[in-house]
């Protein structure tokens, strides 16, 4: 169903129980900022650039969360690091 983040974030989970992948966290992740989960976010962004260091996409995205936690330098850094990746 088009705009259940609640239901797609479920799905989500279950998919990474079987089988954790940096694109499944970054779905998860998105959901989550969607629902203004940003913490729930921000860790699965990290998982994500666990699995994948060089997603610029997680980068840029976390950063968002972060910025909307308030958290200004590790947003700050997270988009630095991004446009690096992307410039490369």
């Amino acid at each position: 169903k088009i705009g259940d983040f609640v239901g797609a974030r479920r799905d989500y989970g279950k998919a990474l129980a079987d089988a954790p992948t940096a694109k499944l966290y970054n779905a998860r992740a998105y959901c989550s900022a969607k629902l203004e989960k940003f913490d729930a976010a921000v860790a699965d962004y990290t998982e994500a650039l666990r699995l994948d260091p060089a997603n610029a996409h997680a980068l840029h995205n976390r950063g968002i969360s972060y910025d909307r936690l308030g958290r200004d330098d590790e947003a700050a850094r997270d988009f630095e690091r991004a446009l690096e990746i992307e410039g490369q």
